[in-house]
């Protein structure tokens, strides 16, 4: 059976729920399959990690972030007991792909009046899709309800005016399971118990939230950006494609960790396979920051970077790989080219688009450019 989780509206919880009904399929006994349909890869990520931690993997993740996802999806189905799929956010072709192949439809929506438009574009495309598969059974599931909401004791009276309709029992929040029977959550409880009032304690809370936000953590002890490289034959592969590295930490025969000085840019590949071949091919070129500065937090990245260029599936990191090809042929080390180069190439390439070759001239400009600002 095929299970397609859909909300063209990101946020809302698909693949978090498609995570946990994997697991709960997989300790009963059945072989489950996750399809990570969206080019964010979040679920990819997700495998990624827990490979890197060496837990046991009750499931496969499958990376299939195409429109051509029912035709593909077969083979898949035919070897395990149930195929998730957890749907992209904001690509119609992709989620009617879904649509053509699945035998069940989730789709997941908040409480009202947080569903947005994209939900309502959802059922249009669902109810669509009814007219030429009338055996494919859609439901509603109402997520991240807040227990004490009058929303969650009656779902379906909240979701009666659409059509299909919505399954009797709703998702909560994980908070809100600690609020139960007028219980303070457990963090409260243990803050009150130190002699500290709940407010003091939210105000920590979000002191470090913000602390976060920019390369100023307490246990990040340096100004260096560190990178875990991890290389497991055949399965994960992580590697340098260019940048200057600082410092090198071997921990291990599988796993090591280099650091770059703030300002510089590196490119960073990601490369993962199953059972059933590649499940995620990635790219990142990063400027490492400084004390103090914004940054993006990025997997196998610490603290995070300033992200130049973000690109997933095999046939764009290919051409990134040319286009860094590309600038190392004019004799110039792609860590010193341009960052609004890459930039440029992200955006192009991010709509099907050929870029614009690196030139010497443009090179001149920006050391110019570089030797003026500082």
């Amino acid at each position: 059976m095929i299970v397609a989780l859909l909300n063209q509206q990101g946020g809302v919880g698909k693949t978090t729920l498609a995570l946990h009904l994997a697991g709960v399929w997989a300790c009963q006994g059945r072989r489950v399959a996750v399809i990570d349909a969206d080019p964010d890869a979040c679920a990819v990520e997700w495998s990624e990690l827990r490979a890197q931690e060496t837990l046991p993997s009750r499931f496969t993740v499958i990376a299939i972030a195409r429109d051509t996802l029912h035709r593909e999806l077969a083979a898949v189905a035919r070897d395990v007991d149930r195929a998730i799929v957890d749907g992209p956010s904001h690509i119609e072709p992709i989620t009617r792909s879904a649509l053509m192949a699945a035998d069940f439809v989730l789709v997941l929506v908040q409480p009202p009046p947080f569903q947005g438009l994209a939900f309502v574009e959802t059922l249009r495309l669902a109810n669509g899709m009814m007219t030429v598969r009338p055996q494919l059974r859609i439901r509603l599931v109402l997520n991240r309800c807040s227990v004490r909401a009058r929303v969650t004791r009656d779902p379906t009276q909240a979701l009666a005016g659409y059509d299909p309709r919505a399954l009797t029992s709703s998702i909560t929040e994980l908070h809100g399971l600690c609020q139960r029977n007028g219980k303070r959550p457990a963090r409260l409880r243990d803050a009150v118990q130190r002699g500290c009032h709940p407010r003091d304690y939210r105000a920590r809370r979000r002191s470090r939230k913000d602390r976060a936000m920019t390369n100023s953590d307490p246990e990040h002890t340096n100004d260096l950006t560190q990178v875990e490289l991890l290389w497991l034959k055949k399965r994960i592969e992580n590697w340098m494609r260019f940048g200057r590295i600082a410092e090198e930490k071997i921990i291990n025969s599988n796993r090591r960790v280099v650091s770059f000085p703030p300002g510089s840019i590196f490119a960073f590949v990601r490369w993962a396979s199953n059972d059933y071949g590649t499940v995620a091919s990635r790219i990142d070129i990063l400027r490492a920051v400084g004390l103090g500065e914004r940054y993006s937090t990025v997997s196998y990245v610490r603290p995070g970077a300033e992200i130049l260029l973000r690109l997933a599936g095999w046939p764009k990191v290919e051409k990134v790989l040319h286009a860094i090809d590309a600038v190392e042929a004019l004799g110039i080390d792609p860590a010193d080219a341009a960052p609004e180069h890459w930039r440029h190439v992200h955006n192009r390439l991010s709509v099907s688009e050929a870029p614009r070759r690196y030139t010497q001239t443009r090179h001149q400009a920006w050391l110019y450019r570089r030797r003026v600002t500082l």
